[in-house]
């Protein structure tokens, strides 16, 4: 099915616990949904019903960069788990979470306005993605029709971040993930 990667940090979770052993898994209290794909990629929401790969190896690299214990070093590597969904004979369910969020809040959904669109400029996108670098962005007061009594930043929803940290990170979800899945680790640093 598909190849995909999971990044820890030194200290995470996944850093400390061997998913060749376990498998990766959830322990969820909320049902999957588009509202809890939203809480679980803008939020970092825990417990959540979702795990989140990716299926770039960069992005998942830069995720194990860093972690509870600090940056990864040469005697304490951050770990990149590669998954390949097709081993081990279990059906691996995978979610794309752009389509999920966009399916629920699309023009069927009947809201008046789209919450995965903005008010901002074309450049809004990069401060969403990246606030560390381009929060100039995130706080640019954009044209707007008329005179307004107090000038406001862009509009952002949560399910537009959410649609754009998904896009920025290759996201895929997961409930689970057998162990027989988790075909490598790679260390970084």
């Amino acid at each position: 099915m598909a190849i995909l990667y999971k990044g820890a940090g030194p200290g995470s979770h996944w850093w400390t616990y061997d998913p060749r052993l376990t498998g990766l898994f959830t322990q969820p209290i909320a049902l999957p949904s588009a509202a809890s794909a939203v809480r679980h990629i803008t939020a970092f929401s825990h417990p959540s019903p979702y795990l989140s790969l990716s299926a770039s190896f960069a992005v998942a690299r830069q995720y194990a960069l860093d972690g509870p214990k600090g940056p990864a070093t040469q005697s304490a590597p951050g770990y990149v788990w590669q998954v390949d969904t097709a081993i081990g004979g279990d059906v691996v369910a995978l979610t794309d979470p752009v389509a999920l969020i966009a399916a629920a809040v699309g023009p069927a959904a009947g809201l008046p306005r789209l919450p995965t669109h903005h008010d901002g400029e074309q450049s809004l996108i990069l401060g969403v993605a990246s606030p560390s670098l381009h929060l100039a962005e995130l706080n640019r007061i954009p044209h707007r029709p008329g005179t307004m009594a107090v000038p406001a930043g862009p509009m952002v929803t949560p399910e537009f971040q959410a649609l754009v940290f998904a896009l920025r990170d290759a996201e895929v979800l997961a409930d689970r993930i057998p162990a027989a899945c988790v075909v490598h680790r790679h260390d970084v640093f």
